[in-house]
């Protein structure tokens, strides 16, 4: 089992639980008696990312902001 952890926010990705490789789960302590758990398909997450590729024409956020200056 592969598992990336982050102390400082208590969060951690993990995968190949009981070899099922097609899911990714993903982990949040939320309080000293709540742990969120959330389960992803990998093939979910990249029909995601192929969308965001396609919507090349769409503009950042962040060049929105260099083009948008605030006053």
């Amino acid at each position: 089992m592969a598992f990336s952890e982050n102390t400082k926010t208590g969060s951690g990705w993990f995968f190949d639980y009981s070899k099922c490789y097609d899911r990714l789960y993903y982990l949040k302590r939320l309080n000293k008696n709540a742990i969120l758990i959330a389960a992803f398909y990998s093939r979910e997450l990249s029909d995601a990312l192929t969308a965001s590729d396609d919507m090349s024409e769409l503009q950042s956020y962040d060049s929105y902001l260099v083009s948008h200056p605030a006053k």
